[in-house]
């Protein structure tokens, strides 16, 4: 088990390589391998949290080992909580999403090879102890990325893609910039997120508002929150289905965990200092975010600006600086994950069968295909934070924390919610309950892709009735976090 958090973020690396040197025309092999080394990320991940040691809580199965001395660079990883649950959230939807791509028919080697490295450098994001190589991890999952949406993306990919590229490695120049501010002033010398967070020479406040303001714009950009948004929705509407999965369901996560081993540890002083400004930045979102998802008629444009709003609350639980909201935004990260996960699958099943994802033209479904239907108003009332469903929880925890640190917060974050289930409830009514133009004779939900949505759907209901081991997990690797605040 020494290695086994290594062995999590190079498996994906090594189905990579060995689907590059299978023979190019034999589809149905390279599909079969991608899945084959998504499910042993699967079962790994599995493992790890079965092993972890709750109670004791903290990093465990540490690996530090020298890489550039004279820079205190290491291959140092280990994982918390927080690390295993966003390990279990990025190996499920990358099994969901392999599983959705076999109808893939276009450079599948490629295909398959980018989803796979794809994965591995998330995977790495979430296990790294040290900047360096969390930075490392942070851009490989811009190149897969890039090329997922340029290639196979819809008829504006190529715009998406470059915007979704320039954007992110803009915003992560400058946190790179605000994080070797603190390595060269702290006299640690060591890019470790220990040594940074607790430096030989404490970092004074001028220092820790310059390192903290581009730190928040790169984690800012990556989310997204408002004003820093309008790359989401174009790469989400032009990106391939299983791209939008894991952009969605991970990729804007790791700017929320930025907060959680960067900012928040390492520049405490200056995140309470902007914190105010950051409400109003996260509030905005919330509103605006929701605002925007109610004038779509693209049902996958709707789910991306349905992202900012939840995105938004994300963030405000972190501004809270209590308890409750930083364990609600967590939660509510990873409860995004899954359910924006299932909705984008559930849109891509939707289109396939349709050829349209426009909520003017889609009417009748629940006579049509009665399962999908059904799954589909499940995922959006999850969305929208329905009791009983995972959506909720988080929503719940924000909006304590929030209430706490400032009234003003929780009630025009309520206001958002209003507003989610108003855009939720319009289309839900469009699309299944006006009668159908038309007839189609579609097939309803396949087995596969049963076998797909089920266990995302199984954990959002889950984490909705019985959240106590999520919540317990979270908790466990944020006590030292608090401590900072």
């Amino acid at each position: 088990m020494k290695w086994i958090l290594a062995i999590i973020v190079f498996n994906p690396m090594v189905g990579a390589l060995v689907i590059a040197l299978l023979p190019k025309n034999n589809d149905k092999l390279i599909k079969w391998t991608a899945l084959l080394f998504g499910l042993i990320s699967l079962a790994l991940s599995i493992a790890v949290y079965a092993v972890y040691d709750i109670n004791k809580g903290g990093f465990q199965f540490v690996r530090n080992v020298a890489w550039i001395k004279e820079a205190g660079i290491s291959f140092y990883i280990g994982a918390d909580g927080i690390s295993i649950a966003f390990l279990m959230l990025t190996s499920l939807l990358l099994v969901g999403s392999l599983i959705y791509s076999f109808i893939v028919d276009k450079r599948v080697k490629e295909y398959f090879i980018f989803i796979l490295i794809l994965a591995g450098s998330m995977a790495g994001v979430f296990v790294s102890l040290d900047f360096i190589l969390f930075y490392i991890f942070w851009e490989i999952g811009l190149v897969p990325m890039y090329f997922l949406i340029g290639i196979w993306g819809g008829t504006r990919r190529e715009y998406a893609a470059i915007k979704f590229f320039l954007y992110t490695l803009f915003g992560s120049v400058f946190m790179l910039l605000g994080v070797l501010g603190l390595y060269f002033y702290s006299g640690a010398h060591s890019f470790s997120f220990a040594a940074l967070a607790n430096p030989v020479r404490a970092y004074s406040m001028h220092v820790q508002t310059l390192a903290f303001l581009g730190i928040f714009l790169g984690l800012a950009i990556k989310l997204p929150i408002f004003p820093f948004h309008t790359w989401l929705p174009d790469a989400h509407v032009q990106a391939p289905t299983a791209a939008s999965v894991l952009l969605a369901g991970i990729l804007l996560k790791m700017g929320g965990y930025g907060f959680i081993r960067i900012i928040i540890p390492m520049v405490p002083q200056a995140f309470a200092r902007f914190a105010p400004y950051i409400a109003v930045m996260a509030l905005i979102s919330i509103i605006y975010g929701a605002y925007l998802a109610m004038a779509q008629d693209d049902l996958k444009k709707m789910v991306a600006y349905s992202s900012i709003s939840h995105m938004g609350f994300v963030t405000l639980g972190f501004v809270t600086l209590n308890n409750y909201g930083i364990q609600g935004a967590v939660f509510q990260m990873m409860s995004h994950g899954l359910i924006t996960g299932l909705m984008f699958m559930l849109v891509g099943l939707v289109y396939e069968r349709y050829h349209t994802r426009l909520i003017s033209e889609l009417h009748g479904l629940i006579w049509q295909i009665p399962t999908l239907a059904t799954l589909l108003v499940f995922g959006s009332f999850a969305s929208a934070g329905m009791p009983s469903l995972s959506g909720f929880i988080g929503e719940l925890y924000v909006l304590m924390g929030s209430a706490k640190a400032n009234t003003g917060y929780a009630i025009l974050a309520c206001l958002g919610i209003i507003m989610t289930f108003g855009y939720i409830l319009t289309m839900i009514n469009k699309i299944n309950l006006k009668e159908p133009k038309k007839l189609f004779q579609i097939g309803d939900l396949t087995a596969r892709e049963a076998i797909m949505v089920s266990p995302v759907i199984l954990l959002i209901i889950t984490f909705g009735i019985v959240p106590a081991p999520l919540l317990r997990l979270i908790k466990s690797a944020l006590i030292p976090l608090l401590s900072k605040l």
